[in-house]
């Protein structure tokens, strides 16, 4: 019994003298370049964390690639941009449940105003004709750069738009889907998009 209690109090006694530290041994470095200094921080500077691989790096003279959903202005003024639009052809798949899908729009508008949706004819106002070559033009259609589409995924729900503008001896064609697209684009397919639906 006694051996026990010695053994006992020899524990202690060890781990007292191994507890109550509270700082760690410092450790003398002889070589000064071996020193490496932790980088400083000012106040200014933010932390930049990245979610997700880099975009390859464009060739020299290229248009940088663009993050999903931004726009990249051209670097050349389009020789068209105060002309009218000849035809939009718009065409949005998609949408609904797997069960119901949504039924296809497509929508073909001239210059002068008059238009085909879904197979119904229509005139639209000169303002609204107006509104929409506006749209054309503050999003430089013929000259934006950007990635709206994302991967395929196969019975997708998504919307997906095709538009197909023709200005002059100009002729270009988009294609989107929702969530990749950048608000400025969203904006003029929205104006395209409401052809035949109101006044």
């Amino acid at each position: 019994m006694r051996l026990r209690f010695m053994l006992l109090i020899l524990m202690i006694v060890i781990l007292a003298a191994c507890g109550g530290q509270s700082e760690p041994t410092p450790v003398v470095v002889t070589d000064a370049a071996s020193v490496q200094t932790a980088p400083t921080v000012e106040a200014n500077q933010s932390l930049l964390i990245v979610t997700r691989e880099a975009l390859p790096t464009p060739m020299d003279g290229a248009l940088p690639i663009a993050a999903p959903g931004t726009l990249v202005a051209s670097e050349t003024e389009d020789p068209t941009a105060g002309l009218t639009f000849t035809t939009i052809e718009f065409a949005r798949t998609g949408g609904g449940t797997e069960e119901q899908p949504e039924p296809s729009v497509l929508i073909i508008l001239n210059g002068d105003g008059t238009y085909t949706r879904n197979g119904v004819s229509g005139a639209l106002a000169p303002d609204r004709v107006a509104a929409i070559n506006d749209g054309i033009t503050s999003v430089n259609f013929f000259g934006m750069q950007g990635t709206m589409l994302g991967p395929g995924i196969e019975g997708s729900t998504v919307y997906r738009y095709a538009v197909t503008i023709q200005r002059g001896d100009l002729n270009r064609t988009l294609s989107s889907m929702d969530g990749f697209m950048p608000q400025e684009y969203i904006q003029l397919l929205g104006l395209i998009f409401e052809v035949g639906l109101r006044p």
